[in-house]
């Protein structure tokens, strides 16, 4: 019976020993795996950290893009403003100075002649 005693012991001692071992290989592996981890988490918020300064780099420029873009619009609505105040004469306008001119030029030349006829 002593011998059955020592050998449920030596057995009980064994089974916890195996449990020990196996407990501390989980120890040692989650310690390993808690150590990735924390390497993961850390080279992730670094890239997470540079992506929101280019992020803010580009929006900075964008702002930048967006006021320069307001003035041009500004200064072609002035132009176009200009432009459709005083309007360019169409062909049909163009036509008509010229004819105006041509009149103009001819009565000076007329006028001129009936005075150096006096």
């Amino acid at each position: 019976m002593e011998l059955f005693h020592i050998t449920t012991g030596v057995l009980a001692l064994l089974v916890l020993l195996g449990i020990f071992f196996k407990l501390s290989a989980i120890l040692i592996q989650m310690k390993s795996q808690s150590t990735n981890f924390v390497a993961y988490g850390e080279e992730h918020l670094k890239q997470q950290r540079e992506l929101l300064e280019q992020q803010a780099y580009t929006l900075e420029q964008i702002s930048e893009n967006i006021q320069s873009l307001k003035d041009d619009v500004h200064d072609m609505k002035f132009v176009s403003d200009v432009f459709y105040k005083y309007k360019l004469p169409n062909k049909k306008e163009r036509d008509l100075f010229d004819r105006i001119e041509i009149d103009n030029d001819f009565s000076e030349g007329l006028n001129r002649s009936w005075r150096s006829e006096e």
